[in-house]
């Protein structure tokens, strides 16, 4: 298959996961491209898009069969900006994370596989991203694992934002 690899912020902290992930799935055999702008999308298979700070135009998204986007909440609650970062501020210790298919709206798509970060309370931030960087691996084998026989479901339930974190 033809997968590309979107994080469109080079100093995220998601990197690292994504060159092992795209290190996985080379040797998998597919065909692999990563890049870190929505204008560098070219037609294939799957997309996904990891870390990504901007939404992508309708445009894009018809260049794949499926655009992927792997989120850290109970959608559709929990839609908007940092949901991990809030639901800690809640006081969760389990936090689910979906991946879903990204549409024009954002985090409106249909639901493939769920998951959920099981906290302790006392992880730092780099332990939480760890966590949060290996079940966004599973997620994302497990689908192309399951590709094409895999169905999505529609988001059920009342949708809730979380804003933009600022200082």
């Amino acid at each position: 298959m033809i997968i590309t690899l979107l994080c469109d912020n080079p100093n995220s902290w998601i990197v690292p996961y994504i060159k092992e992930l795209e290190n996985e799935l080379k040797k998998q055999g597919h065909e692999v491209h990563s890049i870190d702008h929505y204008s560098k999308i070219s037609k294939g298979d799957l997309a996904f898009f990891l870390g990504c700070e901007q939404i992508v135009p309708k445009n894009y998204l018809k260049l794949n069969k499926h655009n992927l986007v792997v989120h850290e909440s109970d959608l559709p609650k929990g839609k908007g900006w940092s949901p991990l970062t809030w639901q800690i501020l809640e006081g969760k210790n389990e936090i689910p994370i979906t991946l879903f298919e990204a549409e024009e709206s954002v985090d409106a798509g249909d639901i493939y596989l769920q998951d959920v970060i099981k906290l302790q309370g006392t992880e730092l931030l780099s332990e939480i991203k760890h966590k949060q960087g290996v079940l966004t691996q599973k997620l994302v084998l497990e689908f192309i694992e399951r590709y094409p026989n895999i169905t999505g479901r529609k988001q059920e339930g009342e949708e809730t934002y979380y804003r933009k974190r600022s200082i």
